[in-house]
């Protein structure tokens, strides 16, 4: 028994949890929960991207976290977002899209596309104007609520908004998982919500096991050392930024030349974390205020 149990949301353990695996146990159960979809969809799952980061502690296998397929075709993306990037809904958006239009090969025709639905489970609150903690969006007519395709569902489960009492439903059991940090937790859990011991139950082999732990632990201490090494570069670069724009601003406006040199100085930066591997959105975060695009030209150059 340990006193603090592996998070589900820790990127080692969430790919283990919703692999093949622990298919039974935990992932068919989830979706279950948060998805309109019949049980018998599920009697047949297979893996889009079967790579799992057990091995790569310093590494991020692209932005999609569990890529599915149904019995029936149906494409379920499932993405943890424990930091809010810039532009994170235009990011889903876009990778959800890919997945919805890239189905079709040459010749064949518009009904062959699947449903395709993305499940973002974010640590942070994504949209401060809703209330509840999980959503469902589709394409419809906003004055008066028709439905215009269903081929397409975008979930969000903001885990900041999780009411304190049960709302009696299906998810909510889920929330008290994702958020649990001590066996107790989990003891409570089960006892509340019998339905609910598989998943424990995978949590608790999964924590017992002494390479994911490892594991687990150095994808933690390498998410840290990345976020202050952000941090440092931004410091640093909005340092030199500000002495740029100075001296920018002594011949040429000072208002103007901070602007200038700020830019300058952040297209360098930008520059340098390219070549350190840094994706177009860390650089972003770090960059405050400079565009997707801007990044993007930086590094096709």
């Amino acid at each position: 028994m340990f006193d603090r149990i592996l998070s589900p949301l820790n990127d080692v353990v969430f790919w283990m949890l919703a692999s093949e695996k622990y298919k039974d146990e935990f992932l068919v159960p989830f979706l279950l929960s948060v998805l309109r979809i019949p049980a018998s969809e599920y009697s047949h799952i297979e893996f889009g991207d079967p790579r799992t980061p057990v091995n790569s502690v310093d590494e991020k296998h692209g932005v999609v976290d569990v890529l599915l397929h149904t019995a029936k075709g149906t494409i379920i993306h499932i993405e943890v977002q424990l930091k809010l990037y810039q532009w994170m809904c235009e990011r889903v958006v876009f990778y959800h899209s890919q997945n919805l239009g890239g189905q079709l090969a040459r010749g064949e025709e518009y009904e062959e596309i699947r449903k395709t639905i993305t499940i973002l489970i974010t640590g942070f609150e994504l949209k401060e104007a809703e209330s509840e903690y999980l959503c469902r969006y589709v394409y419809c007519n906003p004055e008066t609520s028709v439905i215009f395709t269903e081929v397409s569902e975008i979930f969000t489960l903001d885990l900041t908004k999780i009411p304190q009492l049960d709302d009696k439903t299906a998810v909510w059991p889920w929330t008290q998982y994702f958020t649990a940090q001590k066996e107790e937790d989990l003891d409570m859990l089960v006892q509340n919500y019998p339905a609910m011991q598989k998943p424990v139950s995978a949590l608790r082999t999964i924590t017992a096991d002494e390479k994911v732990r490892y594991l687990a632990r150095q994808r933690e201490k390498w998410q840290r050392d990345q976020k202050s090494m952000m941090s440092y570069e931004r410091d640093e670069g909005r340092a030199e930024g500000k002495a740029e724009g100075r001296a920018e601003g002594k011949a040429e406006g000072r208002a103007e030349g901070r602007a200038e040199g700020k830019a300058a100085r952040d297209m360098e930066i930008a520059r340098g974390l390219i070549k350190k591997g840094y994706t177009n959105e860390m650089i972003a975060d770090l960059l405050e205020g400079m565009p997707i695009q801007n990044i993007q030209s930086i590094r096709a150059e």
